[in-house]
């Protein structure tokens, strides 16, 4: 499976090869300065950083 799509009918379009790809690169930066753009977007919409049980998804 390579990145050559023309006949190959697993794939939606090339592009969406950019999507993971940039999940990737911000998680890895993440691992290096604690910065995550996805988090200002998700406070911005509204979403709490916590659940409401008090505890986080990694049992912090």
């Amino acid at each position: 499976m390579g990145f050559d799509c023309g006949g190959n009918s697993i794939f939606v379009h090339q592009y969406f090869l950019f999507l993971p790809l940039f999940v990737g690169l911000n998680l890895f930066q993440f691992g290096f300065s604690k910065f995550c753009p996805l988090g200002i977007i998700l406070k911005k919409l509204g979403v709490p950083e916590t659940r409401k049980g008090g505890g986080s998804c990694c049992g912090k």
